[in-house]
């Protein structure tokens, strides 16, 4: 069948144009479709007769935003000139494969004619007078992970092929799963027929009662609307987990995102590509002022390069690519500025730029967020500074720089926004070589440079400080810090008070040192870098600025109060937030909340990454109210000066830039997020029903083997409770001790606990009588079936739990060597570093214990076992539970049983048996259990010995649970 382009219609019509009665939306039910009992509800946007965009709500199962895939990749398959099929070789399949010697030739054969690509056309999803038919796909992402902006390793994807659906009718569908990259596309995978719905939703832009938004409570520019992070309180109480986020809407466009649209490098592939995005989309993030949402993107002006043999034969669009994503092999970007109903995501309109080449393609990122004032929108694209009319998109001006200052963002740092101070346009450009980086002032009404400051400014953010005292308005601009080479001169410390209308100097003070990054106020506090003297360090020194506040005097004195002796000052990858007047820093050398008046640290925790599993390169945060929501997606509560998280996430396949991480914009108690190919809002307002929320912390005794002898080895587990119905379940666990902790238990968060990640309890039956019933309860990144048999007495609960580890349809057994050695600590601890050779397999599926897993066992000078613990090597990437009950020291020799509890990851499923038996019934992922019989024995240290073991076997403990009833606002200390 001749390869036919299946083009949306989003790039596709005139710019800052669309009919009201051309845009509506479909809603398709599917009953029962995620494991066998919840209902997919996908919502479809329709326009001017095609369907663009879409995405898929679990109502009954989690408030997530999935994703909705409207041209699926088809089967595919590589054959000769011949027509013979070609087998792909091994480690043609990934990323990296254009590392592999074979990949030139493939390459060469395909660019030849001699290799070709063969699909199996999908009919397209549509609707022809009542009848729905067509093929889509759909990702359900999980719960309480970090979901990236592709296909994790246990998202669930179904294919829906719809034959014959009458609108308003119910009717039945087929469906099933297929595996990732697999180029068949699930051909023997179990078909399923579901029973579903459709119909148009004729409320689909009405705004809720309660969406009006305060006045005056505006995210009008990059970083907010004082420039640090924090939003204009809502005038009330925030939700008390991101559990209770409710998503108000999905905005009607496709957005790309990204760098390549998930293009490997190379020009050619061999293995189908899908849930990629759309192109390059940059990193600014959303602003929101006059009940409307604005966002910067680049994106691809396909109509240059559409139905042309370049695109047909092109080797990423023939495997899955969308042709959207091409236009860097077209150079055909364009500055796009989207403006969207804030109240119900609606498009009002879209501003399309010039086409041409991208100014810069780098994983640092282009971050270009606009500023809105006064009925205008500003922002800089790659063809320069852009003037819109914000009421319908309407261009005013578009100025590409004059006298030296670049106004686009080829020019500018990685977080690279026009902002407007005292209604003068400021933007900074990083220098080049020889070149200083520059701020100027430009003129709103002409886009005409008012004046121009060399050697001030950011290199890295290009975000003023802004002192306001009464009327007067001044900028703070730190002079750019730029390390001396033999190119370039050292720069000067200091930071200078500029009055923005003219770029007048004020006054000047070199108590501050210089910086890359943003310096921040807070009424007479500045916040900046607190080290002088860096510029002349050797450029290739580590030595990096850190933070130092300074007041500021009457007579704008600066005098410096402080230099912290660790928080970095921020010059890529993330921001500081000010939020009451404490400044939030995150890096990584750790989270700070620090007093800007005494720098005195009032909270401090590791790097973000062990919290939320986001990425360890980028992070964001905004604040509003006394919470903090970052990256990941999690939250803290700030009162007290504390970074305290609270237990739930906001699992979205959030979109972000290396150097110039996409932050979100808060307004009034409402959150507006850039996903991997959408921009939504969700409503974190505490509203009537969640007050009533109480929460059942119950303490199941035992249930952790490996905890230190002498304290607490007990689960929690906190069953949600809402209108005396179960809403969640989430576990933790005692806090793990002991200074090898940092090298094992990388699974844990900094302060020892698991991350609270939810389940929802569906299978615990709640009485008057007690709670009773089998659950899944999530565990790391695994799902276990835990049984609570319990008896109540007015809030008070008690009885037996019992935790089970599934076993595998076809137990491994294992036998090898160990070795390893005996490390020393804490002066009276013997570490006992275990490497166990063919003692795992990578993942149950070859029968044979090829890997290795290292167990480490901690004892007194007693020879008692103090704690356990065990890393899987290139199993997977988490610490496990050892049950070391059965395990003897006594003196150089360690005999006996001890069981491991792998658990899954993010990575690898350990038992995809178990897993994918659950795949249709309750559980992403299934951890093993395995049991090893250890002789070992030390010699100068060293350890040797030998062992044997069974892998995949099924394992329970069981053991007393009690605990009482209570108010949750109790329960997470937050009343």
């Amino acid at each position: 069948m001749k390869y036919q382009l299946l083009l949306p219609a989003l790039f596709l019509f005139a710019t800052s144009w669309l009919s009201a009665e051309t845009s509506r939306v479909l809603h398709l039910k599917i009953e029962n479709l995620v494991f066998d009992r919840y209902d997919a509800h996908i919502w479809v946007h329709h326009r001017d007769d095609e369907f663009h965009h879409g995405y898929v709500t679990l109502a009954e199962r989690d408030n997530l935003v999935h994703r909705i895939d409207l041209t699926p990749t088809p089967a595919i398959r590589f054959v000769d000139a011949n027509g013979d099929e070609v087998i792909t070789p091994k480690g043609m399949r990934g990323n990296y494969s254009y590392k592999n010697e074979a990949f030139p030739t493939f390459k060469a054969q395909y660019a030849s004619g001699d290799l070709r690509i063969e699909r199996d056309e999908l009919p397209p999803f549509l609707v022809k007078g009542n009848q729905v038919t067509g093929v889509l796909d759909i990702l359900i992402h999980e719960i309480d992970a970090a979901n990236a902006a592709g296909r994790n390793n246990h998202d669930l994807t179904y294919r829906i092929n719809i034959q014959d659906l009458k609108l308003g009718k119910a009717g039945e569908i087929t469906a099933w799963q297929y595996p990732p990259r697999e180029d068949s596309k699930g051909a023997d995978t179990p078909r399923m027929k579901k029973r579903a719905t459709a119909s148009w939703m004729k409320d689909a832009w009405d705004p809720a009662t309660d969406a009006r938004f305060a006045p005056g409570t505006e995210w009008p520019s990059a970083h907010g609307p004082f420039l640090t992070g924090s939003a204009i309180p809502h005038d009330g109480e925030l939700i008390n987990t991101l559990h209770d986020a409710e998503l108000v809407w999905v905005a009607e466009d496709i957005l790309p995102s990204g760098r390549s649209g998930g293009k490997t490098r190379g020009g050619f592939a061999m293995f189908p590509f899908e849930w990629t995005t759309i192109g390059y989309g940059g990193y600014g993030a959303p602003i929101v002022a006059d009940d409307k949402v604005f966002v910067f993107v680049q994106t691809s002006d396909t109509s240059s390069y559409e139905g042309t043999p370049e695109l047909e034969n092109n080797a990423f669009v023939r495997l899955g690519i969308d042709p959207r994503a091409m236009a860097d092999v077209f150079n055909t970007f364009r500055d796009s500025v989207y403006c969207f109903d804030a109240l119900t995501g609606k498009r009002l309109w879209v501003h399309h730029g010039e086409g041409g080449k991208l100014s810069r393609n780098s994983k640092s990122g282009m971050a270009s967020t606009p500023v809105f004032h006064e009925g205008k929108v500003y922002v800089r694209g790659r063809s320069g500074l852009y003037a819109l009319n914000a009421d319908n998109g309407e261009r005013l001006w578009l100025k590409g720089g004059s006298d030296g200052v670049g106004y686009g963002i080829g020019s500018a740092p990685d977080e690279g926004s026009v902002v407007m101070v005292d209604g003068v346009l400021i933007l900074m450009n990083k220098g080049h070589r020889d070149k200083p980086s520059h701020t100027a002032g430009i003129d709103p009404a002409t886009g005409d440079l008012l004046w121009k400051l060399d050697a001030f400014g950011g290199s890295s953010i290009g975000l003023p400080g802004v002192f306001r005292k009464g009327k007067e308005t001044l900028l703070i601009l730190p002079r750019t810090l730029v390390k001396k080479s033999k190119r370039t001169p050292a720069s000067e410390d200091g930071v200078a008070f500029v009055l923005p209308k003219t770029g007048e100097i004020v006054t000047e003070h070199n108590v501050m040192g210089g910086a890359d990054g943003q310096v921040i106020v807070s009424g007479n506090r500045l916040i900046g870098n607190g080290v002088l003297g860096l510029a002349e360090e050797p450029k290739k020194s580590k030595k990096a600025p850190l933070l130092g506040g300074a007041r500021i005097g009457k007579n704008l004195t600066l005098e410096k109060e402080w230099t912290h002796e660790a928080a970095p000052l921020p010059g890529s990858r993330t921001l500081g937030v000010l939020h009451d007047e404490v400044y939030y820093s995150f890096s990584r050398a750790g989270a700070f909340g620090i007093d800007i008046t005494t720098g005195e640290t009032l909270a401090k925790k590791g790097h973000i990454y062990h919290y939320t599993g986001g990425s360890h390169n980028w992070t964001w945060h905004v604040a509003t109210n006394d919470r903090i929501i970052t990256s990941g997606l999690g939250m803290m509560r700030t009162a007290d000066q504390g970074m305290d998280f609270l237990p739930g996430r906001l699992s979205l396949d959030i979109t972000s830039g290396y150097r110039a991480p996409t932050k979100p914009a808060i307004s009034d108690g409402r959150i507006f997020l850039r996903l991997s190919d959408k921009l939504v809002c969700y409503d974190l307002r505490k509203k009537a029903h969640h007050e009533d929320t109480q929460v059942l912390e119950l303490t199941c005794e035992a249930a952790f083997p490996g905890i230190q002898e002498g304290q607490p080895d007990d689960a929690i587990l906190r069953v949600r409770i809402r209108e005396d119905a179960i809403t969640g379940v989430t576990a933790n666990w005692a806090k793990v001790s002991g200074p090898e902790r940092q090298q094992v238990a990388s699974w844990l968060g900094e302060d020892g606990h698991l991350p609270w990640r939810r389940s929802n309890g569906e299978g615990f039956d709640l009485s008057n009588d007690g709670l009773k019933g089998t659950s899944t309860v999530r565990i790391s990144y695994m799902e276990e079936p835990w049984e609570l048999d319990l008896t109540r007495k007015g809030d008070t609960f008690s009885g037996t739990y019992i935790r089970t580890i599934q076993g595998i349809q076809n137990p491994v057994e294992a036998k090898g060597e160990v070795m390893g050695q005996i490390l020393l600590q804490e002066e009276t601890e013997k570490v006992w570093n275990m490497y166990l050779t063919g003692s795992m397999t990578n993942q149950l599926q070859t029968g044979t214990a090829d890997g290795a897993i290292s167990i480490v066992v901690v004892t007194d000078p007693e020879d008692r076992i103090l704690r356990a613990w065990a890393f899987g090597g290139r199993i997977n990437r988490v610490a496990h539970e050892v049950d070391a009950s059965k395990l003897s020291v006594k003196g150089n020799q360690l005999k006996g049983e001890a069981t491991v509890l792998f658990r899954d990851d993010n990575f690898i499923t350990l038992n995809p048996d178990a897993s994918a038996a659950q795949y249709r019934k309750s559980a992403h992922a299934s951890g093993v259990a395995a049991t090893y019989t250890l002789s070992v024995q030390e010699t100068d240290g060293k350890l040797s010995g030998s062992h044997t073991g069974t892998i995949g076997h099924p394992w329970t403990i069981t053991g007393n649970a009690s605990g009482k009833l209570a108010a949750e606002e109790h329960v997470l200390g937050l009343k």
